[in-house]
């Protein structure tokens, strides 16, 4: 079975779940690193559950988020997305959700940095 956390089980599943207590219901987070989570999170949401169309709509969270932690398969189905005006193909899709997690890996190893090194070491 893949490792998503769409499905509950993603390569730092209880790490996102402690940080994603400080993530605030409504507005930003005062942490700068929490607020990026929040933001990547929202971004892991619509695309897992609505294909991408509340960021189609809105791209500066997004834009903001892809020059920090960038990640081609998430990049490249929203942009099929934003051009075409159409829903992008189901392989499309799911490289895009396989991008989310390789990106909300990236982050939570960025919060907290010595498991990206401990990754390395085994």
């Amino acid at each position: 079975m893949t490792k998503s956390y769409w499905t509950g089980n993603g390569k730092y599943q209880t790490e996102l779940e402690n940080l994603s207590r400080y993530i605030p219901q409504m507005g930003q987070a005062a942490d700068q690193k929490i607020e990026v989570l929040r933001i990547a999170q929202n971004i892991y949401y619509d695309i897992n559950n609505n294909g991408g169309v509340n960021i189609v709509e809105d791209l500066e969270e997004f834009d903001a988020l892809m020059r920090k932690f960038p990640n081609q398969k998430v990049l490249d189905y929203i942009r099929e997305y934003a051009e075409s005006g159409n829903e992008p193909t189901e392989r499309s899709f799911q490289l895009a959700c396989v991008g989310c997690d390789e990106m909300i890996d990236k982050i939570i190893e960025w919060i907290y940095p010595q498991m990206a090194v401990d990754e390395v070491k085994a």
